[in-house]
Order: structure tokens, then C-alpha cells, then sequence
């Protein structure tokens, strides 16, 4: 008995040895299981086996045409090899099924987007947050939607959200940084950087190691007469990122106005060296 349990024991091991394995060994058993199929085909997505994911979501749907969530996997997969438009109606039934699943609002706003329908997609953005508040891929990519068009500021705002309930997102992070440098180019007047402030000092709270919101914090202080202040903000960017020649030609130039000559020229000089040395 003991040796047979063993034996039982070592299929079963090899069986479950990986997800893969786990869902293919459930169908043998059990080729009926929509479930299986879905997580097969959930797995062999995130394994970059896009054909074969396709393949398990489609059986699925065959054996149960009335599965929200299958046909939200479907279209979103469909949005990640880049056939959008087959997307839409897989997003449709889903909804159809389910009104309010905030997950396929947001895949349908970026299948939208994706065909360059930014208005709707901004839409269905906004009615997964009704749905879901905090859904962080929804600010997320509304956020996208935003800054595309060119509203960084308001980017900013949800990138800035997204990262409250996945404070780690690095990608986001990218984001953020990328729509708030970017607004801050937009800004003319001292009283306008003031308020770009206090964004680029939550933004650097919410993503203490990110270098380029800290450089960013720091020409938002410089520009809004707070050179002293400015000064930790261009320091922690470069303990960040030491290699950038345009934190330092910034950090010069505060310096300098300053009256601190010696470490504005220090400063310049090093990012005239990192710039011919730079590959081109």
C-alpha cells in the first residue's frame, strides 16, 4: 500500500509541476471543464503562446457562449496581437453579459484606443472607475489616454492614483514622470510652477527612487524662486542617477545664480564630460 501511494503520489507531483500541466492533466480528466480552458488559455497568454491561448478561449466559448469573463480574455488577447477591431464585438458580448465589469470597460477603451477612437476610449475608461474607483489599470490607462492628447496634468492625476493601490508599478512610475515633465514645459509663469509643485512633491512621495521626479521637482522649485529649496531636490537626483548631464547643467545654473561659482562650474564641467562621452 505504501509503495502504491508513492507511486500515486509522484504522478500527481508531475501532474501539478507547473500551471500548464496542471490545466492539461484537468482535461484529460475532465475535457468539459471550462474553467481548465480558460486558465490554459490564461496561462499560455502570459507564456507569449498567443495562437494556442486563442485556440483554448474560442473551446471555451464554444462550450459555454454565455461566459462574460471569456469573452473579456478573448478580446483582450485579440487587443495584444493587434486586431483591435476583432476586439470590440468579443468586448460587446461581454458586456452584453456583464455590465459591470469594470475589467472589460477599460480593455474595451483600450481596444478603442488602438483604433484611435480616443474620445470613447476615454469614456469607457471613466465608467470602469464608476464601477471600480481605485482599479489601478483604468487610471492607468486613462491616464494614457490623457496625456496622448495632451492633458498631462490630468495624466498626471491618475498615473498618480494608479500608483496608491500599486505603489511598486514601475511602469507607471514611467508614466507619471513622463506627464509631468512634460506639463511642466507647458508652464510660463512663476505662479504656474508653484502649482506644478505640489505635483511633482506628491509624485516624489508616491515614487521616492524615481530620479527623474526629483530633477523635476527641483527646475519646479528653481522656477518658482525657491532656489534654495531646489537644491536637496537636484542632489537626490543625482545621488539617483549621477550619469545625467542635464540634472547637472540645471544644478549648475542654480548654483550659479546662487553665487556658489566654484561648484556651478564643478557641475558644468562634469556634464560637458558626460556628454562627450556619451555613445552616440
Amino acid at each position: 500500500m505504501v509503495v502504491v501511494l508513492a507511486l500515486l503520489t509522484a504522478r500527481q507531483t508531475r501532474a501539478y509541476a507547473n500551471n500548464e500541466a496542471l490545466w492539461r492533466h484537468t482535461l484529460a480528466r475532465n475535457p468539459a471543464a471550462v474553467m481548465a480552458w480558460l486558465n490554459l488559455g490564461d496561462t499560455l497568454t502570459h507564456a507569449g503562446r498567443y495562437d494556442e491561448a486563442m485556440a483554448n478561449y474560442r473551446h471555451a466559448l464554444a462550450l459555454r457562449p454565455d461566459d462574460a469573463p471569456a469573452w473579456n480574455d478573448l478580446g483582450n488577447l485579440l487587443v495584444i496581437v493587434g486586431r483591435p477591431a476583432e476586439a470590440l464585438p468579443c468586448f460587446e458580448h461581454s458586456l452584453a453579459l456583464r455590465p459591470d465589469s469594470a475589467e472589460a470597460h477599460s480593455n474595451l477603451g483600450n481596444a478603442l484606443r488602438d483604433l484611435g477612437r480616443g474620445a470613447e476610449a476615454v469614456a469607457q475608461f471613466r465608467r470602469a472607475l464608476e464601477i471600480v474607483p481605485d482599479y489601478s489599470a483604468a487610471h492607468n490607462n486613462l491616464g494614457i489616454q490623457l496625456a496622448e492628447a495632451g492633458r498631462h496634468a490630468e495624466a498626471a492625476m491618475h498615473f498618480e492614483s494608479a500608483l496608491r493601490t500599486k505603489p511598486s508599478d514601475a511602469k507607471t512610475r514611467e508614466n507619471l514622470t513622463r506627464a509631468l515633465r512634460r506639463h511642466g514645459t507647458t508652464l510660463l509663469t512663476a505662479e504656474r510652477w508653484k502649482e506644478a509643485t505640489v505635483a511633482f512633491q506628491r509624485a516624489v512621495q508616491l515614487s521616492p527612487d524615481a530620479a527623474a521626479l526629483h530633477a523635476a521637482l527641483a527646475v519646479a522649485l528653481a522656477k518658482s524662486d525657491r532656489l534654495d529649496e531646489s537644491l536637496p531636490a537636484f542632489e537626490a537626483a543625482l545621488r539617483l542617477d549621477p550619469k545625467s548631464a542635464e540634472v547637472r547643467d540645471n544644478y549648475g545654473q542654480v548654483l550659479a545664480a546662487l553665487g556658489c561659482r566654484r561648484e556651478a562650474l564643478e557641475q558644468m564641467e562634469e556634464a560637458a564630460r558626460l556628454r562627450r562621452e556619451a555613445p552616440r
